[in-house]
């Protein structure tokens, strides 16, 4: 078989198929959160969910022309504190299944400051973190942040508001005097990571590059006492609010965020994914009927009564274009509310999806909380 150059559209079927099981993993973390857990297994799941969701944020990437795009709605961006527990979590088992101590100390301020680029963040710090784990034998790994005043950086960001100073050190080898600049080069590695550790030489590159696209800066001291210490320095702008209720902390919607009294079709051609949406949708309260593809959904929506449908739009059957067509040329069907759930969110049209009665699209991994504020305000429950 010959390595062949990667294609726009394969990278789109790469990232759809990625998706698709991303967000079966994604549903079965929140259902597992839903069943009676400790305190512990409760953290852990919600450390896994957080590394899934970054993972999709990363599958993201692979489809678009521009690393920034979709991420300036300052509505859906998480805070620095937010980010940073979610990779510290994730980081600590390691460090703890090692034997290493982890200390995490973020400052209350990090809640009220979130990075334009979360993802970037996400990944720089995840790549600090884990060579710290991996080349530290004995001792501890650290991760710290806090908030400066506007200008605290050599290159100050045009507009920005604060910056995110995020240091993550250890007591591992350290970088010999010289190496130190060299580090952040690509396919090259300092010599404690040439000393029997497995490595491609590009995590470093790759996180100061991230750093530099978020208008930051990266670099590594040499403290006196052994070990290393880098410091991420990003510009940070004013959180926004919670946003929509968080549904994955109960078998249930809580607070506002009342039971759906509804009758809801799901149509998907994959099973897994039928399955676990269903059950989610049942911790909305909504009676959920399962068919596996266009044809079927259309028997069973002129057979029964329905209040919504959830679709999706790549069946091999039917698609969830033609069977919207379908129920557009009904008189009986016309004004049924359809949602499209899909992992190829990036190359469907809105407007084309409106125009055949879809009325809303929700991607692929799932944000229970977004799905439930879709429903909500199709059956007029209220809701974001």
């Amino acid at each position: 078989m010959t390595d062949q150059p990667i294609t726009t559209d394969r990278l789109a079927l790469l990232a759809h198929d990625l998706r698709t099981r991303l967000a079966a993993m994604e549903l079965a973390t929140t259902l597992i959160k839903n069943e009676p857990l400790t305190a512990f297994q409760s953290e852990r799941v919600e450390i896994l969910r957080g590394a899934i969701e970054a993972l999709g944020a990363m599958t993201d990437e692979l489809v678009r022309q521009d690393a920034r795009a979709g991420a300036d709605r300052a509505d859906e961006l998480p805070s620095a504190a937010a980010i940073l527990k979610g990779v510290a979590g994730l980081f600590q088992i390691c460090a703890n299944a090692k034997g290493l101590g982890f200390d995490a100390d973020l400052a209350i301020e990090c809640r009220d400051w979130a990075p334009k680029q979360p993802s970037h963040l996400d990944r720089a710090v995840a790549v600090l973190l884990d060579n710290a784990v991996k080349y530290t034998r004995e001792g501890k790994v650290s991760l710290s942040a806090r908030c400066l005043p506007q200008g605290s950086m050599a290159e100050s960001t045009q507009n920005q508001a604060a910056v995110l100073e995020i240091v993550v050190a250890d007591t591992g080898p350290g970088l010999p005097p010289g190496e130190s600049s060299d580090v952040f080069r690509p396919f090259v590695r300092g010599s404690a990571g040439r000393a029997g550790i497995d490595g491609d030489g590009l995590g470093l590159w790759g996180a100061s590059e991230l750093i530099q696209e978020m208008g930051g800066q990266l670099d590594v001291t040499l403290p006196e006492a052994g070990g290393s210490r880098f410091c991420v320095m990003v510009p940070v702008f004013p959180a926004e609010g919670a946003g929509p209720p968080d549904l994955t902390d109960g078998a249930r919607p809580s607070g506002d965020a009342h039971p759906l009294d509804a009758d809801v079709l799901v149509v998907d051609d994959n099973e897994t994914n039928l399955r676990l949406l269903s059950a989610l949708l049942e911790t909305f309260g909504v009676r959920v009927q399962q068919v596996s593809g266009g044809s079927a959904a259309l028997a069973a929506l002129n057979a029964e009564r329905f209040d919504a449908v959830l679709l999706d739009l790549n069946m091999p059957d039917m698609d969830g274009r033609a069977l919207a067509a379908k129920c557009q040329a009904s008189q009986k069907l016309k004004d049924l509310p359809l949602i499209a759930v899909t992992a190829a969110h990036e190359t469907a049209d809105l407007a084309e999806l409106n125009r055949l009665g879809i009325v809303d699209l929700v991607a692929k991994p799932l944000a229970p909380a977004r799905l439930y504020a879709a429903l909500a305000r199709i059956l007029n429950h209220g809701g974001a």
